[in-house]
């Protein structure tokens, strides 16, 4: 069995206040949206996944899919003004081949269970339609006139809905007719409401809602949780020759010599890499990337770094903060420094302010005060739950 997915991003999260929009407050290091996003992305028998954002964060949200290396999802579209638009949008754009059944996922629940998830997934090719719920176990009241309780709604029977819901492909198209009408609250209501047999499938607690401020203290409790931290050092020295250009941070600076070596030598990058793979107990680049090999002859080294990036992405560690020192005579790299950190941040796949380039002269001593030679030094932070 195979599904396609919808993961929904586009609500403005008022209750929660701030200034950004809900989807896109901070979690741990990285997007609320992208905690739901990397779970389902991991599994295999998701084959597509379309990403549904409002509308002035569609540049956003593909650097990021594009950045945390998520190949599954095929296309960012813009939300619509409510939240059936929305998902009546992300579903059009999925196109008319379509897996055995498709899935919708709100991204305020950052944290959907793998198990549950491919539950409601079968559930839904038996039935028609299915989701992720919870028996309620708390006393329900009814609010009248100034919030004074108006009476008890006899708990037994009622479920509260979660998210992942989904539907047969063959209802697709029902499905969309049905959307552009009536204003629902809930994915699948609408085929409910038209006798399409909906299943229940027991969901869990941990796949909360995030609402309001109490709820994303919470989330960030759990995204916490088992959370390791590492640093990593890395360090590149290499001579200084005519003839060559002179690549610091993958930017060329005008200067009439370059640092000699196999690849483009940009001991900014390399150094990077080194820390990157010490903090991951990865190895060293020469024994990553063979770097005396003929395909990497006067390659850039920013490849090398985003390589290595979504090396240690893909075996669970995120990049916290990347900490660069030249020891260089000269140029001054101040005129090209935050153009150096932009290019490092995107290779990383993180945000500028997460990455830091300084420099300091060797004071006219040695091979490096004579201009005869470059260094750099490297600090890297990592943090993540690690798959091995």
């Amino acid at each position: 069995m195979r599904a396609d997915l919808v993961v929904l991003a586009a609500g403005k999260g008022t209750r929660l206040g701030g200034e950004i929009p809900k989807p896109w407050v901070p979690l741990a290091g990285r997007p609320l949206l992208a905690h739901s996003l990397s779970l389902f992305h991991s599994l295999p028998w998701i084959s597509r996944i379309v990403l549904v954002v409002d509308k002035a964060y569609l540049g956003s949200a593909r650097k990021l899919a594009n950045g945390l290396g998520f190949r599954k999802v095929i296309r960012v579209v813009a939300g619509g003004c409510r939240r059936q638009d929305s998902v009546a949008n992300g579903v059009r754009a999925l196109g008319r081949s379509l897996s055995s059944v498709v899935m919708i996922h709100d991204s305020a629940r950052p944290f959907p269970d793998a198990k549950i998830s491919l539950a409601v997934a079968r559930e839904a090719v038996c039935h028609g339609a299915a989701l992720a719920a919870i028996p309620g176990s708390d006393t329900i009241k009814r609010a009248g006139a100034r919030e004074l309780s108006a009476g008890t709604v006899p708990r037994a029977g009622l479920w509260m809905a979660q998210t992942p819901q989904a539907v047969q492909s063959k209802l697709v198209p029902t499905w969309l007719k049905e959307l552009s009408g009536k204003d629902v609250t809930d994915d699948v209501q609408i085929l409910e409401d038209n006798g399409v047999r909906v299943k229940l499938v027991r969901g869990s607690r941990r796949m909360f809602k995030v609402t309001d401020a109490g709820d994303l203290e919470m989330a960030r409790s759990i995204a916490m949780a088992g959370t390791e931290t590492r640093a990593g050092f890395g360090f590149d020295l290499h001579k200084l020759v005519v003839g060559r250009p002179l690549i610091l941070g993958g930017v060329r600076f005008p200067f009439p010599k370059g640092l000699e070596g196999h690849s483009d030598a940009d001991i900014v990058c390399h150094s990077l890499c080194d820390a990157i793979m010490g903090a991951s107990g990865m190895g060293d680049m020469g024994a990553r990337f063979g770097v005396r090999r003929a395909q990497t002859r006067g390659m850039s080294s920013l490849k090398f770094l985003s390589e290595t990036a979504a090396a240690v992405r893909q075996a669970g560690w995120k990049v916290r903060m990347a900490d660069a020192t030249l020891m260089i005579q000269e140029p001054r790299i101040s005129p090209r420094r935050d153009l150096m950190r932009k290019r490092i941040a995107d290779a990383l796949g993180t945000s500028i302010g997460r990455v830091s380039v300084k420099a300091t002269t060797a004071k006219h001593s040695g091979p490096i005060g004579a201009g005869e030679a470059m260094a750099c030094f490297a600090l890297v932070t990592l943090s993540g739950r690690p798959r091995a």
